[in-house]
């Protein structure tokens, strides 16, 4: 999920993974929470797992 474009060339991400993530910071996604598009499968935000990628 790209949670930020930031200047230059970079973004800002944040994972979502189908596996099933036994953690405290994982939050379900699933898709009913979504007011446009789908999931093939129901899955789980990784707030914790933050990363920055070049476009």
């Amino acid at each position: 999920m790209v949670l930020a474009d930031l200047k230059g060339d970079d973004i800002k991400l944040c994972q979502i993974t189908s596996k099933f993530v036994k953690d405290s910071y994982a939050i379900a996604l699933y898709d009913d929470n979504f007011k446009h598009g789908t999931l093939n499968k129901s899955s789980n935000i990784r707030p914790n797992r933050l990363l920055t990628a070049d476009k």
